[in-house]
């Protein structure tokens, strides 16, 4: 009988929307091997490069998106009564939604005989990190 009440006080602390919060981390982990920069030469072919070669920017991006999943998921389920907890994970997603675009604004962009740009990955991880602070935003917000 106290394992199903343990369940049901568990299930209490943990919302849909911390599930949103630590999802993103999991997506941003798997997003990450994605090609964020595609590179081709004319004539001697394409090279795509993912987050993690994609330099510090977007190496640090992956990181915070993914300790701040985990630390939210840590502190909802311990059950710990910490004001303004959800400024960690919003804090850190912004930061990582900022520096995706800093990594965008700042990566290669050629044209010519050779072009390089930004493909779907780094518009996927941009894309997680802004619902993740979304998420995180809303858990902020009173339970009713």
């Amino acid at each position: 009988m106290a394992d199903l009440d343990s369940r049901r006080d568990t299930a209490q602390r943990v919302r849909p929307l911390d599930w949103v919060v630590v999802g993103a981390g999991v997506a941003m982990f798997a997003v990450s091997f994605l090609p964020w920069y595609s590179i081709s030469v004319m004539l001697l072919g394409s090279e795509e490069i993912d987050a993690w070669h994609s330099g510090w920017p977007a190496i640090l991006a992956v990181l915070l998106s993914m300790v701040a999943s985990a630390l939210w998921l840590v502190y909802r389920l311990s059950g710990a009564d910490v004001p303004r907890a959800a400024l960690i994970p919003l804090l850190a997603a912004l930061a990582a939604a900022a520096l995706i675009v800093l990594r965008w604004v700042t990566g290669p962009t050629v044209e010519g005989l050779m072009s390089a740009g930004p493909v779907g990955g780094l518009f996927a991880g941009l894309l997680i990190a802004i619902v993740q602070a979304l998420a995180a935003l809303f858990t902020l917000r009173p339970r009713r």
